[in-house]
């Protein structure tokens, strides 16, 4: 019948994060290149009212959750319909599962979590028929969490056939660069001030634009007080990301952003602002980013409080790393497409795998 759910991350109503919605368009191109064209995908959004949805889950073939997103109070905020699916004679795989742990506090990873969630997080693994893991960091996690089942795999947004043996070129000249904005802008607008100013003074001849992945306000007003250009390209889902099509350079915050760029073979930096962005920074095996992690300072206001914020530090980091680069040609990302293209293999993989695992879905 090949009816195919996909769970996505999607905010379609909320911030509109164009990075999810790479993610499960990734997916539905990785079923309809196992299966054909003429798969039928539903995309679902992951708390979804269970009335609204069941017709649909139950009479999938199989449900894909995309990117599946570890976090506290999985069951009872996260994914509120999952326990249904795990009660339901239901096939569904894990692809590319993420966390965002607590890297920059000082405690235990495995603290990130509730106890609550890790042990729903174990039975939904139970009866996954894949589950991978999109970084290195989430893949500890599961296995010191007990989620045998878990491998690591990579980013599904990673997928892109189109790009196979086509390598990294340095280019002759930065003229466009692309600045994906940050999360929490209010707390990073010194770090992103910074980091404006440092590629001004690289790249003095280049026109910068910003592009803003979900809606980001705070991010918009400080451009206009910088004189820069930004693109809400949350606004186009389907073709914002073309956006890194022509830039010469991407840096900044946005893991999709990142991303977007080293599928399309473009030199990329990133500023790694949370567990998400660590989990990529020691995942990738070329060292293209630097941790930008909130940290607690003294408010200046007239109650002097602690508060947090992000550092200037991390992105001069970055700029030097980036300065000695283009005097370098670039050539930290010689042969890196290769790594890349296993990842998208190995996504692509575990699709059909999931698809192909019982063999009368063959037939």
């Amino acid at each position: 019948m090949n009816r195919y759910v996909v769970v996505t991350t999607y905010p379609a109503q909320g911030s509109r994060n164009i990075g999810d919605y790479l993610i499960t368009q990734s997916l539905i191109s990785m079923i309809e290149a196992t299966v054909g064209e003429e798969a039928h995908v539903d995309v679902i959004w992951r708390a979804a009212p269970w009335e609204e949805i069941s017709e649909v889950i139950l009479s999938a073939d199989h449900v894909f959750f995309a990117c599946l997103a570890i976090r506290p109070e999985m069951e009872s905020g996260v994914y509120p319909f999952a326990r249904k699916v795990i009660e339901s004679s239901v096939r569904y795989s894990i692809h590319a599962a993420g966390t965002d742990l607590r890297v920059k506090d000082n405690m235990d990873l495995l603290e990130t979590m509730d106890e609550a969630s890790v042990i729903f997080l174990r039975e939904l693994a139970l009866g996954s028929r894949i589950f991978t893991t999109r970084g290195v960091l989430t893949q500890a996690f599961c296995r010191l969490s007990g989620i045998t089942a878990a491998r690591f795999s990579g980013d599904i947004a990673f997928y892109a056939p189109e790009m196979y043996g086509i390598g990294f070129r340095a280019p002759t000249a930065i003229r466009n660069i692309v600045v994906s904005d940050p999360h929490r802008a209010t707390k990073y607008i010194d770090s992103f001030v910074c980091l404006i100013a440092g590629l001004r003074s690289l790249f003095p001849q280049a026109s910068i634009k910003v592009a803003l992945h979900g809606q980001n306000q705070e991010i918009e007003a400080a451009c206009t007080g910088l004189d820069l250009d930004t693109t809400s390209i949350y606004e186009n889902p389907g073709g914002g990301l073309s956006i890194y099509d022509s830039c010469d350079l991407h840096v900044g915050y946005r893991v999709h952003g990142h991303v977007s760029a080293l599928k399309r073979r473009k030199v990329s930096y990133l500023l790694e602002q949370d567990g998400r962005g660590a989990d990529y920074g020691l995942t990738l095996s070329r060292k293209i980013s630097v941790p930008n992690y909130l940290q607690f300072v003294r408010d200046d206001g007239e109650k002097r409080r602690w508060t947090t914020r992000a550092s200037v530090s991390p992105p001069q980091q970055l700029l030097s790393m980036i300065e000695q680069d283009s005097i370098n040609n670039f050539e930290r990302f010689e042969g890196f497409d290769q790594e890349l293209e296993t990842i998208s293999r190995r996504a692509l993989e575990a699709v059909s795998a999931a698809i192909y695992i019982d063999p009368t879905l063959q037939q």
